[in-house]
């Protein structure tokens, strides 16, 4: 399985993150890993923190790190971390990667490229013409479907509907019951 994994906000933790989770001594995935996003990025923050860029780099962005500073929210920053999203979704509809990991963003600097972006799971349904789409929180033993996502919470009572929570009842349960059928 060839997995993709989005750089992040180049300005903020994404590349930190993916390089120390890539770690060879903690790393027991048998597949294929590549980064997407800038590789100048991704080598100046290993060289940073003394770890290895333990796999491919799919530049899809010139960007070099004096342009993003650390902590800095900047329509490069945004940009970057936004064409890394769109290049590992080009990948996996064509085939070139199988799934997509998205290492954290600043919505903030995405918005100044992309105003009406709300988050990896808006956008990820946008490019691919999904029209029913949930984000859903999982480990071995919990399943969880969200029914609001990216608002304050005193925004969240009035968006809970009975018509949103039974949609994504019937997501949740469309999904699960094709990745966990009953005959197994």
């Amino acid at each position: 399985m060839k997995i993709g994994i989005t750089m992040g906000d180049p300005a903020g933790i994404g590349p930190e993150i993916i390089l120390k989770a890539l770690n060879p001594q903690l790393l027991t995935l048998n597949s294929q890993l590549i980064i997407i996003g800038s590789e100048d990025i991704i080598k100046e923050t290993a060289k940073r923190f003394t770890l290895k860029v333990p796999c491919p780099v799919i530049d899809c962005i010139k960007i070099k790190r004096e342009e993003v500073p650390y902590g800095k929210v900047s329509y490069k920053s945004g940009e970057a971390a936004y064409k890394s999203i769109l290049k590992a979704t080009e990948l996996a509809q064509e085939g070139e990667i199988d799934a997509i990991v998205t290492a954290p963003i600043n919505k903030s600097a995405v918005n100044l490229v992309h105003p009406d972006f709300t988050g990896h799971t808006e956008l990820l349904a946008s490019l691919t013409g999904t029209k029913k789409f949930a984000m859903m929180l999982a480990s071995e033993k919990l399943k969880v479907t969200l029914v609001t996502t990216h608002l304050p919470l005193q925004k969240v009572p009035n968006a809970l509907t009975k018509e949103s929570i039974l949609d994504k009842i019937e997501l949740t349960y469309q999904f699960l019951k094709e990745i966990y059928p009953r005959n197994q």
